[in-house]
């Protein structure tokens, strides 16, 4: 289990990884070493399991809500009964919950959302970047068709 690592919540990250001091370093050992000292087998699992393999799982359980919605908004629709509905438009949140749960986890697992945040003034990977303010909307329209008469 490293130490160092950062983990971005919700696949957002506010900057790079911070260094530890000598002391924190010194007190994240120490629990380490406590927990593998408690439960060596908890500790070795976490320590060697691949992160994909949990959003493997969690794509795997959200199939199955998505199924078990289905089946729920349809037993809520076809069966006879205003009593009903009400369960149809369960199965169908339930449906849309398990797409929402599904989509994150095939996002993280394939390392969509990881790149960090371009500093200010830089564009992010694969955007452009936007050039210093040219006039207003109308002015770059004119100056656009200038252009295209003076190529002609």
């Amino acid at each position: 289990m490293s130490s160092v690592a950062v983990f971005p919540v919700l696949g957002l990250s506010l900057g790079g990884a911070v260094p530890l001091s000598e002391h924190e370093q010194r007190l994240l050992d120490q629990i380490e070493q406590a927990l593998y000292a408690e439960d060596p087998k908890w500790a070795n699992t976490v320590r060697i399991s691949d992160p994909r393999r949990h959003y493997k799982r969690r794509l795997v359980k959200a199939t199955i809500g998505f199924a078990l919605g289905v089946v729920v908004m349809m037993v809520g629709v076809v069966v006879s009964g205003n009593a009903l509905i009400p369960l149809g438009v369960g199965g169908f949140v339930v449906m849309l919950a398990a797409c929402l749960w599904g989509l994150s986890s095939w996002k993280r697992m394939n390392g969509f959302g990881d790149t960090p945040p371009a500093a200010p003034g830089q564009a992010a990977p694969g955007k452009p970047v936007r050039r210093a303010n040219r006039g207003t909307f109308m002015e770059r329209m004119e100056e656009r068709w200038r252009r295209r008469h003076d190529e002609r």
